[in-house]
């Protein structure tokens, strides 16, 4: 589930009217679905792979061919030279002229001198049936297999054996592409004799379309607490609100089915036949559009970074009724995969935070290779909230997530503005658990969070998930906190140690080092007035001067004198540090120094801010550091 218990789950109390499902079903999907495929029984083709002296240029490949394997060949296609060929080639196999069915060998003439010589056969050598029916009556009737609503036009047609299982047959190749889309292509086979439709082929691999969204909510965009939901009106988020986006990978069906998300388990799902799905938020289409977009863009950005996380089709369901009532709430099913969004108040799919959250559920069940059974109170469990919240927060950049929700819900993140939950707490294990999920996947997300703020997000993304990929189902979080480091020796050689131990070691997730000093503070979001009280503590360096440093960089830099040592900020604030009240002192008695800094207005939003202390001997050269801790810069 997405929600903290915090916001009571309200189930609906009252079911849609028959009249108002139909009129919605009217204006905004289409029950059309695409044409089924049809798969005749083929007779199996077998492959081979032939390597000869390559001989005489001027012998043709139909020829070469021919020698080679028997029968008789014709020229499909000339290819252009390539690094390892000088020429190649595809030739088609035929009986008595006609081509038989996708029975294509290649012939290459390789850079070394021999010939390449590779493809599949059938082992028809007769075939049966005359052309009665001629292309176009065939064409006709493989018009006829489609609705009336499909715009279909004859691309290509040929005569060429279908090599059946019950023996081969002549039929007419049908090709059909569409008006209402590029991507829309289908093949047929229509017996030349019978009439009979043999195989329906979609011929589409991947497609685009068109769609509106939100990126990632109207709330965050637009900056507005005011917003409501009135009824999924279509006018009650500013046109502002809406981002034109392309829908990558679609399968060209008409639905939003593509490589890595498809909203089959939607009731009625949407169709368009020239997969332009762009609508305002008042209708599921929106929705579908608006889940279909992130888990797909996202799932691109992991294989961007070399990560096969989740590489299967996620199964969403943006409509998803409890006993036929709407109710507030989104979830993850690990028994079938599916992501389910209920529909009360805001509809939980018009907000890319929850589809990322409940997709980071379906990230953590993939990688893992299961769900902790334990979900209430175990570590795991809560983990897989935190996970959820966190790839949230790096989708969409922000530490509030689920602010449109927030509205539908009355639920609102310090200040009164909206939200579900954040993910730079300060919660510290153990002492902060409380036994539920929500509120203690906080304390794994945030450690998380501020490990991003100091690696960058991508390389943060790429160590918490082959992290992940070390965890079995009871796994806790100091022992996943161990595997983030792990990860990191193997990634990187270790080179984020200190940006990965620092945000652990304030999470108690961490022991640190004997001797080595901690600097702890009370915030890792800071907003404009905020005071940020810092605490130092170092027992074996009682009576020590330390230094405090701020950065707006968070990477290995040599200090040079005094201090001469090698620090894990930059060192572009120094000046200003020399001169901050408190960022100098002793520590006390108990090795202990406290000092606090007032939040100047005016700070960028998403600024970040990175800041470390060193222990000082008696000439002001560093002789114990803290691990580096993080800041960022908040609107609310």
């Amino acid at each position: 589930m997405c929600l903290s218990p915090r916001i009571p789950l309200v189930i609906g109390l009252f079911l849609l009217s028959a009249s108002l499902a139909a009129a919605q079903q009217a204006n905004d999907v289409s029950v059309l679905s695409e044409r089924p495929e049809i798969a005749a029984d083929v007779q199996a083709l077998e492959s081979f792979t032939v390597r000869v002296a390559a001989g005489s240029l001027q012998q043709t490949p139909t020829e070469i061919a021919s020698q080679l394997l028997g029968g008789e060949y014709q020229l499909r296609l000339e290819q252009a030279a390539s690094l390892t060929s000088l020429r190649r080639t595809l030739v088609e196999r035929t009986l008595n002229g006609y081509p038989l069915s996708n029975e294509i060998v290649r012939v290459n003439w390789l850079q070394d001198g021999t010939l390449l010589v590779h493809g599949e056969q059938s082992k028809t050598r007769t075939w049966s049936g005359a052309d009665f029916l001629g292309a176009e009556s065939a064409t006709e009737i493989a018009a006829a297999t489609f609705p009336d609503h499909w715009p279909l036009q004859l691309h290509a047609s040929r005569l060429e054996i279908l090599p059946l299982a019950s023996g081969a047959r002549l039929c007419h190749r049908i090709d059909f592409l569409s008006s209402a889309s590029t991507s829309i292509s289908y093949r047929l086979w229509i017996d030349a004799e019978l009439g009979h439709v043999w195989q329906i082929q979609n011929r589409s691999v991947h497609s685009t379309g068109q769609a509106a969204v939100f990126m990632p909510n109207p709330v965050e965009t637009l900056n507005n607490a005011t917003l409501t939901d009135q009824q999924d009106s279509g006018t009650a988020v500013p046109a502002a609100a809406y981002f034109n986006v392309t829908l990558e990978d679609l399968d060209g069906s008409g639905t939003m089915t593509g490589t890595w998300a498809t909203t089959g388990p939607t009731p009625n799902r949407s169709f368009r036949a020239n997969l332009d799905f762009t609508h305002n938020r008042q209708g599921r289409i929106f929705e579908e559009a608006l889940s279909y977009y992130h888990v797909t863009s996202f799932q691109h950005r992991l294989q961007s970074l070399g990560l096969t996380a989740r590489q299967s089709v996620q199964p969403i369901n943006v409509v998803d009724l409890l006993f036929g009532f709407e109710y507030a709430n989104a979830s993850y099913n690990p028994s079938s995969g599916v992501i389910s969004f209920g529909t009360r108040n805001v509809d939980f799919a018009e907000d890319a935070d929850v589809v990322i959250h409940e997709y980071g559920h379906a990230i953590h069940d993939d990688v893992q290779g299961g769900l902790s059974g334990g979900l209430g109170a175990s570590d795991n469990g809560s983990m897989s909230e935190g996970y959820g919240d966190w790839i949230s927060a790096m989708h969409s950049d922000d530490a509030i997530t689920g602010e449109w929700v927030g509205v539908g819900m009355g639920s609102t993140i310090g200040g009164g503005f909206p939200g579900v939950r954040r993910v730079d707490g300060m919660k510290h294990y153990p002492e902060d658990k409380v036994g539920q999920v929500h509120e203690d996947g906080e304390i794994w997300a945030a450690a998380l969070w501020e490990i991003a703020l100091m690696t960058g997000q991508d390389e943060a993304l790429q160590l918490v998930v082959e992290g992940m990929s070390m965890m079995a189902p009871s796994t806790d979080m100091p022992t996943a906190a161990g595997f983030l480091l792990t990860a990191d020796n193997l990634l990187t050689g270790g080179a984020n140690l200190a940006y990965i131990a620092g945000p652990l070691l304030r999470t108690g997730l961490l022991n640190a080092p004997a001797g080595q000093p901690i600097l702890e503070a009370d915030y890792r979001g800071i907003l404009a007035s905020d005071v940020v009280n810092f605490r130092i503590t170092s027992p074996a360096h009682i009576g020590r001067n330390f230094q405090v440093l701020l950065s707006r960089n968070a990477v290995a830099t040599a200090s040079g004198p005094p201090f001469n040592t090698t620090l894990d900020i930059g060192t572009d604030l120094l000046g200003r540090s020399l001169t901050l009240p408190g960022f100098q002192g002793q520590l006390d008695a108990n090795g202990m120094g406290t000092f606090s800094l007032a939040i100047p207005v005016g700070l960028p939003w998403k600024s970040a801010y990175f800041v470390q202390a060193m222990v000082l001997d008696g000439s002001n050269v560093a002789i114990a550091q803290t691990a580096p801790i993080a800041f960022r810069a908040e609107r609310h």
